[in-house]
């Protein structure tokens, strides 16, 4: 989800991941932000749903086997993942994360509490945690999404973030 520019890994992940789950589909939601990028991740498992609804997001999310943010490092690159609110978005609508450790993602995911972190670029790093999120009974993926849920409420509510945000104003006028 989100624009298609090469420091998402679309293409790094559709061509070095994706062989290796034939009989899944990823499907990619967003702008095409780059023509190339967009090009070097088309394939028979790759289904592009283009620019859709907030509903159809979440049934998306919440049908998807993992919800995938494969960000990639890239040298001279002055665009940046600041907070991943993608994830959060993904876990509050009841999906697997799988993202890369990389850049604001660990933030948004408190630091793998609300989601798998794999190595960006480390295809065994994916696919270890990829297999791993796959594994799990349906039993086991609604005891964990539901804990996830309840860390989101308790530590990243927008009730709680904008608490957090006065408090730091304050304390920084206060020390003025």
């Amino acid at each position: 989800v989100g624009r298609i520019v090469e420091r998402k890994g679309l293409s790094w992940f559709s061509n070095n991941i994706l062989p290796y789950y034939p009989d899944f589909k990823l499907k990619v939601v967003g702008p095409i932000g780059n023509q190339k990028e967009f090009n070097l991740s088309m394939g028979d498992n790759v289904d592009y749903l283009g620019v859709v609804t907030d509903e159809k997001l979440m049934e998306l999310r919440m049908k998807a086997s993992i919800s995938i943010v494969p960000n990639i490092f890239l040298p001279n690159e002055d665009d940046f993942e600041a907070f991943c609110f993608v994830t959060i978005e993904s876990v509050a609508s009841g999906s697997l994360v799988v993202a890369s450790n990389y850049q604001g993602i660990p933030e948004a995911l408190l630091n793998g509490k609300l989601g798998s972190l794999a190595e960006p670029s480390n295809i065994d790093s994916w696919v270890n945690l990829i297999n791993k999120n796959l594994s799990y009974s349906y039993k086991e993926r609604f005891e964990i999404i539901s804990e996830r849920i309840k860390i989101l409420e308790k530590e990243l509510s927008w009730k709680v973030l904008f608490d957090k945000t006065k408090e730091l104003y304050d304390e920084i006028i206060k020390n003025d």
